[in-house]
């Protein structure tokens, strides 16, 4: 075999994933992404929509959900461009893969990336004070706080990632593909891998872990104390209980959602990058693996507001009425409208 003396340019044949428009493989991961990009857009605006317009919804903690939507959204949509960038076409080349146009995506994608991480470690820790001390998070988990908390992860995501790939100059050996792992060291990838993957999933492992020892103490207490209390007392605790084990049920899914996505993806970057495995021979591989990351923003807004009884019950009742005045000579059978009398609430079949 002889040895490959080619340019980084001339040789990226054997890096560019897309480079044989192999078409079984394209119509796997652009068909897998547009339906997931479908599904990331229709439910991060369903849950936007529906928080922003319900007063009940409107809450500090939902603010951060919110957040987390509005990155996911953006993210989105910015990353099927940037996956669209990989494929070696002269047309794709002199458009996306202009560096003045590569290093604008590359900060935004990465920025949302760690935005959405971020996001989800404030939404854990925000679970884990309510869970611990139940009697005083309203003090704390305010407006005010959540406000600072978003606009601060916002901004410090966006510094970083200008101040990092918003670069006058295009790294050396830039071949006009705009792939982050054509581009970037090994030690890059590596600080990356720590503020992106390693210090949000440590984070919430934490939280979540301290949470379910505190739900497991309340438990204990309350079986403990069950005989010794009146039966209105003895369902308020087991109401408290259920809702914080509960959360702890639905901590644990986003970090495994987040670890599933992640820890392939980074993964498959450190291995490409140290020279160990070829694209060309993993193609599928490498599609999988940008899939999966991909998946972590179309899921975290169904784990976190799916929980929510009112959220199901606003999406249904919203959608209800549009069917309505899409189709103003259906009536439907099964909407219902609540009807409060008093301090009772009945619900009525219409």
């Amino acid at each position: 075999m002889t040895e490959d003396t080619g340019t980084p340019c001339e040789n990226r044949s054997t890096h560019s994933l897309l480079a044989h428009l192999d078409p079984p493989l394209m119509t796997y991961y652009y068909g897998t992404f547009s339906v997931l990009m479908l599904v990331n857009v229709v439910g991060n605006t369903i849950v936007l929509r529906t928080i922003l317009r319900h007063d009940s919804l409107r809450t500090p903690a939902n603010s951060l959900i919110c957040s987390l939507a509005a990155s996911d959204l953006l993210f989105g949509l910015l990353y099927p461009i940037y996956n669209v960038s990989h494929i070696d076409l002269p047309v794709i080349e002199n458009s996306l893969g202009e560096w003045s146009v590569c290093r604008i995506i590359m900060t935004e994608v990465l920025a949302l990336e760690l935005c959405s991480s971020y996001g989800l470690v404030a939404i854990a820790l925000s679970r884990h004070f309510i869970v611990a001390h139940p009697l005083r998070y309203r003090q704390y988990l305010n407006t005010r706080s959540c406000s600072v908390v978003i606009v601060t992860l916002w901004v410090v995501a966006h510094i970083i990632c200008v101040i990092v790939y918003a670069k006058e100059s295009p790294p050396q050996g830039y071949c006009n593909i705009c792939r982050f792992e054509m581009m970037y060291p090994l030690t890059h990838l590596t600080i990356l891998t720590a503020m992106q993957f390693l210090l949000p999933f440590i984070i919430m492992v934490v939280s979540n872990v301290r949470m379910a020892y505190t739900a497991r103490a309340l438990q204990t207490r309350t079986e403990v104390g069950s005989t010794s209390v009146g039966h209105q007392a003895q369902c308020r605790w087991k109401c408290g209980l259920h809702l914080r084990q509960k959360s702890v049920v639905v901590v644990t899914l986003l970090v495994g959602c987040f670890a599933l996505a992640w820890a392939p993806q980074l993964l498959y970057l450190f291995l490409v990058i140290v020279g160990k495995l070829e694209e060309t021979q993993f193609e599928y591989l490498g599609a999988t693996v940008r899939i999966f990351l991909y998946c972590n923003s179309a899921v975290n807004v169904f784990i976190y507001a799916g929980r929510m009884a009112d959220f199901r019950r606003h999406v249904r009742r919203d959608l209800g009425h549009l069917v309505c005045r899409c189709s103003p000579r259906v009536t439907p059978s099964r909407l219902t409208a609540h009807v409060t009398l008093g301090k009772n609430n009945f619900i009525v079949q219409t």
